[in-house]
């Protein structure tokens, strides 16, 4: 069929249908639907019961702001739905209940159209309607492509009962465009109803299907520009002289200029307004090395208003912009982004600056990479795997575009005793040099700096420099004044040691008490930790207090080496943990007690704390009145292999006594001890074997007094063999 009239609502830019016949219109007449894009405008006049809504942004877009704009501009009755990941987000609100949406997003592009909102709106009646909000590519091929996909989706999910309403940027420019004709068949139309045009070309469309077109109201509620059976040329004329006449100038804003893209670290001026060919600008920005150990957008104010910080990034699993960040700092265009996440750090990525508040916002943005120098250095300089980054990292072959940086970051570990930076130019023009703790350095903001024509520059950080060298991350930026670009080499030295020396020997590890130490690059400090039989669980972590890379080497019989098959080496921290689980130790296999040898190895430089913890899951069991008992049947021991357990006293509990016995038929000795492993020379208490078998009773008035910690008990046997019946220890409250 063809459609009798198109109006075009001046005030609103908007379409509406009325005086719907069916009488399940009769408390809703008429259906006013309108496309809109413009936040500010006042929409007071128009009552629409459903929107289409292009640039769908208020405030700071969050969903606080969006619900009271939509509360403000059309009534508390209204709901709404919005695609906040699209570039220009798109939204149907509407006076009837949404029961259902979604993103239609199969062809999505980088510049991002290809994404469809549809909804689902629960009219008086038998029939819902579907409102499918897109937008369409400006490529012919693309477009015809993305209209296939998008009609796909509206055959196979929209009931064909229902009434339909599809508009939006679609981008078409021309009647007889290949899409717009098959969005006229498949709907059943054979004129759409064009919205609004600018500039002499056609963006905007709005098409409903035959069986909500007959119900189009033949007369204008007000004055309305009217095209008889679409007719673009006069439409053109009269459309184009209207929307001149409006309050803003759209021309222009369907079609924003091609992305600029971004040198690293390289700043740009720019400036949005609330005209809307204006009020976006768009940038790429893609690094271009490995290594990478940061992202940071920032943007500042140049001048008066308020404008945002939008960011993307592509992702080639879904073939399209994902959503990233919003920054929105009301007043200001003070924003900035940083991106750590090394799944997302080799992206290409996508930076919108949005019109928020005021007439014309000026703006400075960049952006920029920083290097993390040891990974880079490993990659320039391949080596095994199993050998550390020395304490000297190089960075050849590096550059800087005119007017821009690069920056690179370094660990210092707590015991380095001094750092030397060395830039050498190879090529171009000069190469400025800064330093900064914590965070990348800028013109106003370096610790350190050396800013002339030399060919090399040499700084030296130690204790004695003002500020001294401290443990963390310090950032080195280096900067092209221009107007050449500047080739140069990149050398950092780290040297040994401040502070006490390390500790020699293997220094022994209580049970759950950590302890505090450092290690050097390539460099083992050892660690032996005493292990009763009674253990079932053995639990090891080193975390670090700094900056660094320490692995954890675990072995039972000797001092671990790198090929010791327990560790655990996890590349860029020092947070590790072994946990090595057991049964019951009965029938003893080796009656000594067990040492564990702990080794950690300076994959890089570190400071950390290491903790070994035991626990005894399976011979110790707690009863319901609170006590713990102990217990191991039909054991033996040699005279010259004592057998050593430990109970746990647990912390914040009052108990009366502690009783270690033993039933034997033979000549032992009973020692305890707490907190260390007792032995015939250190213990606290003993008992022999006499009248009656070995007893031990701790309580509060024994010196030591029964405490919390870990209570070591050992057996030695005073015969060649001794068999013990059963060794009990009981802690009663």
């Amino acid at each position: 069929m063809r459609l009798k009239a198109c109006r075009l609502l001046l005030a609103s830019l908007g379409l509406w249908l009325g005086s719907l016949a069916e009488w399940v219109w009769a408390d809703e007449l008429p259906l006013r639907i309108l496309l809109a894009n413009d936040p500010a405008a006042d929409y007071a006049d128009d009552r629409p019961a459903v929107v289409l809504f292009q640039n769908f942004v208020a405030g700071d877009n969050g969903e606080t702001a969006i619900r009271n704009w939509v509360t403000a501009t059309f009534g508390g009755e209204f709901s709404y739905v919005r695609d906040a990941k699209s570039l220009v987000p798109g939204g149907v609100i509407s006076r009837f209940g949404i029961v259902k949406y979604g993103v239609w997003s199969t062809l999505e592009t980088k510049e991002g159209d290809g994404r469809s909102l549809y909804a689902q709106i629960d009219l008086p009646g038998k029939k819902d309607l579907w409102v499918v909000n897109t937008h369409l590519s400006i490529d012919p091929k693309q477009r015809l492509a993305q209209t296939n996909a998008l009609l796909d989706r509206i055959l196979t999910e929209i009931p064909e009962t229902d009434y339909l309403v599809v508009g939006g940027q679609l981008n078409i420019t021309d009647a007889d465009d290949p899409a717009l004709e098959v969005l006229q068949k498949m709907l059943g139309v054979e004129s759409p109803l064009l919205v609004k045009q600018e500039d002499g070309e056609v963006y905007d469309w709005l098409l409903i299907d035959a069986d909500l077109a007959q119900y189009q109201d033949a007369q204008p509620l007000r004055s309305k520009a009217v095209a008889q059976d679409l007719n673009l040329a006069g439409l053109r004329r009269n459309l184009y002289r209207l929307i001149k006449n409006y309050r803003l100038d759209l021309s222009g804003f369907f079609q924003p200029p091609p992305p600029i893209t971004l040198e690293n670290a390289v700043m740009v001026d720019g400036s949005v307004s609330p005209v809307l060919a204006r009020n976006i600008d768009e940038y790429r920005f893609t690094p271009t090395f490995p290594a990478l150990e940061s992202l940071h957008i920032e943007m500042e104010s140049a001048g008066p208003g308020d404008a945002d910080l939008q960011l993307a990034y592509w992702s080639n699993s879904s073939n399209g912009w994902v959503f990233y960040a919003n920054r929105a700092t009301p007043g200001t265009s003070d924003e900035s982004i940083t991106i750590t996440d090394r799944n997302l750090l080799n992206r290409e990525w996508r930076i919108i600056v949005q019109y928020s508040a005021g007439s014309v916002v000026p703006y400075r943005l960049r952006a920029f990479a920083v290097y993390d120098l040891w990974n880079l250095h490993n990659l320039l300089h391949p080596s095994p795997r199993s050998a550390p980054p020395g304490a000297v990292t190089s960075a050849p072959r590096q550059n800087a575009q005119p007017g821009g940086w690069q920056f690179y970051a370094l660990d210092v570990p707590a015991n380095a005793a001094g750092l030397q930076i060395e830039v050498e130019r190879t090529g171009g023009g000069p190469a400025h040099l800064y330093v900064q703790k914590d965070a990348p350095p800028w013109f106003n903001n370096a610790l350190f700096q050396i800013q002339n024509n030399d060919i090399t520059h040499t700084l030296s950080i130690d204790g004695t420099s003002n500020p001294p060298l401290t443990a963390g991350r310090w950032y080195v930026g280096i900067q092209a004044p221009g107007p050449q670009d500047a080739d140069f080499n990149l050398t950092a030295t780290l040297s040994c040691c401040a502070g006490s020396p390390p500790v020699t020997g293997d220094i022994p590890l209580a049970n759950g008490v950590p302890v505090t130490g450092s290690v050097w690059f390539g460099d083992w400090q050892y660690y032996i930790f005493d292990v009763p039989l009674n253990a079932t669980r053995m639990e090891y972590t080193l975390v670090g207090n700094g900056p660094g890379d320490g692995d954890l080497y675990i072995d039972g019989n000797q001092r671990p080496t790198l090929l010791s098959p327990i560790n655990s080496r996890q590349r860029g921290s020092t947070q590790e943990q072994i946990i090595r689980s057991g049964g019951s130790w009965s029938p003893l296999s080796n009656p000594s007690p067990r040492q564990t040898y702990i080794g950690v190895y300076g994959y890089r430089a570190a400071a950390y704390e290491v903790t070994a913890t035991w626990s005894d899951l399976v011979t110790t069991q707690t009863l319901p009145s609170g006590d713990r008992i102990f217990s191991m049947q039909n054991i033996y021991v040699y005279d010259t292999s004592p057998l050593l357990f430990a109970i746990q006293v647990p912390a914040g509990t009052s108990y009366n006594d502690l009783r270690i016995a033993a039933q034997t038929p033979d000549d032992i000795v009973l020692y305890l001890r707490r907190d260390a492993p007792p032995d015939k020379l250190n213990f606290d208490f003993s008992a022999v074997t006499g009248p009656n078998d070995p007893e031990i009773v701790v309580t509060g008035a024994t010196n030591p007094s029964l405490a919390a910690g870990t209570w070591w008990f050992a057996v030695y046997s005073n015969e060649r063999r001794s068999d013990i019946t059963d060794i009990r220890a009981e802690l009663h409250r």
